[in-house]
């Protein structure tokens, strides 16, 4: 387990997975999200007016990462279909009271060497 919050509302917990295989060393995060009055995991868009609202922050702000990361040799050239097309409810996360963190693993939006992405999306 990496980060925890909770409020009283939400429980979010990052957890993390390492590997090392042929040469390579590699980390990825996950997040379990529970709503404290239903006990139930929750998706990103719980976080959200609704889910369309939901996908759209994290479409804009998962395209702006693509746009601007310094090492644009690694991102594949399909990444941003690849957001596009995300099914959200599936989507990766943990939040605190500032920010939603989105995780997309390594290999999802390019080469190995790209590593795993973070996105932040304000709260």
């Amino acid at each position: 387990i990496a980060n925890v919050y909770m409020d009283e509302d939400y429980l979010s917990i990052e957890m993390q997975s390492q590997w090392y295989c042929g040469g390579v060393f590699s980390k990825n995060s996950s997040g379990l999200n529970f709503d404290l009055h239903s006990g139930k995991l929750i998706s990103v868009s719980a976080l959200f007016s609704s889910p369309e609202a939901a996908k759209d922050a994290v479409v804009r702000e998962s395209i702006r990462y693509i746009d601007t990361a310094p090492n644009q040799q690694a991102i594949s050239e399909n990444a941003k279909e690849t957001i596009k097309n995300y099914d959200i409810s599936k989507l990766e996360f943990c939040f605190d009271q500032e920010y939603i963190c989105v995780f997309y693993h390594t290999y999802e939006l390019g080469d190995g060497y790209l590593g795993p992405v973070t996105v932040l999306i304000k709260r």
